[in-house]
């Protein structure tokens, strides 16, 4: 009976020890297990990682590749910029040779005229020839806005034409806005618009820079001949207008009032 008990308790501590085995094996087998699976998603981590590197590496490389063929586009256009510019630039060194040719026609035709002045004296028709070759190259210098505009004296020029000459003149001088009042009546006689265009001239250097918004109303009065400039400063106020003094016994009187300077030059309209 003993020896069986022992039989029985040897088995039983055996089975013990290969339960524990058993144990030990599956515990050992399961952290082998979750260990792999770490593993695995460490590798697969990795892999997303260098995935994601690699598309960023591609995305980089096509926005290189875009900035580069932009960049050439922009080199391109330049260029060809470039190219048009020195084109305009050759049209317009032509265009300027050829108003040098021009201009040395006029200044050839100024001589004449100044010849033919000095041959016939104070005559007002050769007075007013120059008045108004003075008037086109105020103009050229002073208004024209391209180098080949058309002459508004291609054809001659009146007195009305050369005082809005003026006007804009001392418009892109000063600034000033300037409307031209003209209330004479076409075929002035050279005297008769000699004298307009300067009593003109005189007014207008007297108050256009201290005006804002002028006004230049060009008048008969009888026979005397009137110009009056008008103006307010930049409040809306009578600006300070005074024009310059004159040698007594002068048959232009230049007087001022509350925002007017007017020039007044007596019988110049007498026919």
């Amino acid at each position: 009976m003993l020896v069986v008990v022992i039989v029985l308790a040897v088995v039983a501590a055996v089975a013990l020890a290969v339960a524990l085995v058993a144990a030990h094996r599956a515990r050992v087998a399961a952290h082998e297990r979750a260990a792999a699976t770490e593993a695995a998603d460490h590798a697969r981590h990795d892999a997303d990682a260098r995935v994601a590197a690699a598309e960023a590496a591609r995305r980089d490389a096509e926005a290189a590749r875009d900035a580069a063929a932009l960049a050439r586009a922009e080199a391109l256009e330049r260029a060809a910029t470039a190219g048009e510019r020195a084109s305009a630039v050759g049209e317009e060194g032509r265009r300027l040779a050829a108003r040098l040719d021009e201009a040395a026609g006029e200044r050839d035709a100024l001589r004449a005229t100044l010849t033919d002045a000095q041959a016939g004296g104070n005559d007002p028709a050769t007075l007013w020839a120059l008045e108004v070759v003075r008037a086109e190259r105020r103009w050229r210098e002073a208004v024209a806005h391209t180098i080949d505009a058309p002459s508004p004296f291609a054809e001659g020029g009146d007195a009305r034409a050369v005082v809005e000459v003026e006007v804009a003149a001392v418009h892109e001088e000063t600034g000033t806005t300037l409307r031209l009042d003209w209330q004479l009546p076409a075929g002035l006689t050279a005297s008769a618009s000699l004298a307009a265009v300067r009593a003109a001239q005189e007014v207008l250097a007297a108050g256009a820079k201290a005006a804002e918004v002028a006004t230049l109303s060009v008048s008969a009065s009888g026979d005397d001949l009137l110009v009056v400039l008008a103006g307010v400063d930049e409040h809306g106020r009578t600006a300070p207008l005074a024009p310059p003094p004159l040698p007594a016994g002068s048959s232009v009187q230049l007087t001022s009032g509350p925002g007017t300077v007017t020039a007044r030059v007596a019988g110049a309209l007498r026919t």
